[in-house]
């Protein structure tokens, strides 16, 4: 089973970055609802081995906003290279998938 509704996940550099960006999202409607988790992220970068706090956004939103999310994200993010994954729902409550979708529409239904 497949839903109209992904999870869509970038890390920032800060909560200050974190609002800006849920703010960004939810304002614009790409977003339905955007959640935060202070996270410690490993990785190579630059030839470099990285051990930092980065604050870690889960964006839900309508699979026909995908591409609009993308962009929207990218468009503000601080990063050279910003994480942006896409996770397909595959089930879950049927009323709080119909408002994601209802919340990413140009107005809200």
């Amino acid at each position: 089973m497949t839903t109209d509704a992904v999870m869509i996940m970038t890390t920032v550099k800060d909560k200050d970055d974190a609002k800006a960006m849920a703010s960004h999202l939810i304002q614009g409607r790409f977003a339905a609802c955007v959640q935060e988790v202070a996270i410690n992220s490993h990785f190579n970068w630059e030839g470099k081995t990285n051990n930092e706090p980065e604050v870690l956004l889960l964006v839900k939103t309508a699979t026909d906003r995908i591409d609009a999310t993308i962009e929207a994200i990218k468009a503000r993010h601080s990063y050279d290279i910003p994480e942006i994954l896409v996770s397909p729902i595959i089930g879950g409550l049927g009323t709080y998938l119909q408002w994601v979708k209802d919340e990413t529409r140009e107005e809200a239904v």
